[in-house]
């Protein structure tokens, strides 16, 4: 953030003479968060429940029903 509130758009070094002497602690922000990924074992479980869901519902619509 530059004084007065404003943003800087971008920066250029000139390294091919005299331009940078010292340059230390650059800090880049504004970088928005990217989105999580699940694991590939989160998905298998997620997966396999829903496997197991869908075989538990097919085992009790098989089953006759008591009267």
């Amino acid at each position: 953030e530059a004084t007065g509130g404003d943003y800087f758009t971008h920066v250029q070094f000139d390294t091919n003479g005299n331009g940078v002497a010292d340059l230390r602690q650059v800090r880049i922000g504004g970088i928005g968060a990217i989105g999580a990924v699940p694991e590939p074992a989160s998905w298998a479980m997620m997966i396999a429940g829903f496997g197991f869901i869908g075989s538990a519902l097919r085992r009790r619509r098989d089953k006759p029903a008591l009267a």
